[in-house]
């Protein structure tokens, strides 16, 4: 659809339905509104009076028609084409409803002309088919006696109550029913032996004979001998090799020796430590080379027999280190310094140069107290370590006893 919204009538006199195109009508006023979808509701009524825009109207249907052959819009369908002014009942004709088929024979009496009472069919088209007749008899209860429900119990009911005792003392007043004893029989020697002697005669048992010695079997002839091989099996002999000469396949003889070392050369083996032989020397303890890392044994983390390196084997010298310990337990007055010689990272695996304490350490709770450890090695290998209190300024500087100081591996 294109275009404004407009109408060609001006200023014809005449009265606009409501819809949705707004027109003032009689120069002022409140605006009108047409529906440009809607024929029937934007239909021009015209004035008994007039006048008319076309000179060819002069009624109200032929002033309708002008109206909807000259406005501007039009409905256009989706192939282009304008569609002709339609209604409802135009564009949907109304489909012509089945005729019903003749009502059955139970409608066809006077209750088929009557109104619709808001009861269901059901009662006017189907018959209620009749009920068989189900005579009931008369419900009669008759209890049947029961022993067992009864007030007595079914012992007395059914069973004598045996008597109990006798005397003066039985509850039931009567003497106790008694026979008279009898003895055992004759083959039985006793009254409490078993069944077994009279009811089953033992059998006669011949006599016991005396074992002896058992007969000795024969000698079987693959046990006689030593072993099975000599006495059933003659060894074969053994197939002569001819000699080869010295052009008959073998081009050197055999001396006696091989050709492995001539070949490989041997894997060398884990370098040995030498012994450690210290000299007493005001310098310190003299390492022999080539010399191993250097340390102290600490605890860490709970663990204990562990090597805290000072000085690695790597170094160069001259070398001081430095590394500041403390106690493992609360109250500590005593620590005890282990100088270790060696690259295992247990403890205990190591060569042990020598030990000093600290004692008189002040009463603290442990990780207070402050123990400085610290090594010095020279560029001769000569080893000094010392341990002092930073708290107390206590130190002890560690000397070899004796004149040699041998440590073997």
């Amino acid at each position: 659809m294109t275009g404004v919204p407009t109408s060609t009538l001006g200023n014809s006199a005449g009265i606009m339905s409501a819809g949705t195109l707004n027109k003032t009508v009689g120069g002022g006023g409140p605006p009108n509104t047409i529906n440009m979808y809607d024929t029937n509701a934007s239909r021009f009524e015209a004035l008994p009076d007039g006048p008319y825009e076309a000179p060819n109207v002069h009624d109200q249907p032929t002033a309708q028609d002008h109206f909807n052959a000259t406005r501007e819009i039009k409905l256009i369908n989706r192939h282009g084409m304008v569609v002709p002014p339609s209604s409802y009942t135009d564009h949907y004709p109304p489909k012509d409803l089945p005729e019903q088929a003749d009502l059955p024979e139970v409608l066809t009496g006077p209750t088929a002309t009557l109104p619709f009472t808001a009861k269901t069919e059901y009662d006017d088209q189907y018959f209620a088919k009749p009920r068989m007749a189900r005579p009931v008899d008369p419900l009669t209860f008759t209890p049947k006696a029961q022993p067992w429900l009864l007030s007595e119990t079914t012992n007395q009911a059914f069973y004598k109550a045996p008597a109990i005792g006798g005397g003066t003392g039985s509850p039931s007043g009567t003497a106790r029913e008694t026979r008279p004893a009898m003895g055992p029989p004759g083959q039985m020697p006793s009254i409490w032996d078993t069944t077994y002697r009279r009811e089953f005669i033992p059998k006669d048992a011949p006599g016991r004979q005396p074992v002896g010695e058992p007969e000795p079997r024969p000698a079987m002839p693959w046990l006689a001998g030593d072993t099975t091989y000599r006495d059933h099996y003659v060894p074969k002999d053994l197939a002569l090799q001819p000699v080869l000469g010295e052009g008959d396949g073998m081009p050197f003889p055999f001396d006696g020796t091989t050709e492995y070392k001539a070949q490989y050369v041997p894997k060398e083996g884990y370098p040995v430590v030498p012994p450690l032989t210290g000299i007493l020397s005001p310098d310190g303890l003299q390492l022999p080379l080539p010399r191993r890392s250097l340390g102290v044994e600490f605890w860490h983390k709970g663990r204990t027999n562990q090597y805290f390196v000072l000085i690695p084997r790597t170094i160069d010298l001259p070398a001081t280190a430095k590394q500041v310990f403390t106690t493992v337990n609360d109250n500590q007055e005593q620590a005890c310094i282990l100088v270790l010689y060696g690259d295992d990272p247990v403890a205990s695996n190591n060569l042990l140069l020598g030990q000093f304490d600290i004692v008189n350490i002040p009463p603290a709770p442990k990780d207070v107290p402050r123990i400085e450890v610290t090594f010095h090695l020279d560029r001769t290998n000569f080893l000094t370590a010392e341990a002092r209190d930073l708290d107390t300024e206590r130190h002890k500087l560690w000397q070899q006893r004796g004149r040699i100081v041998v440590i073997k591996a």
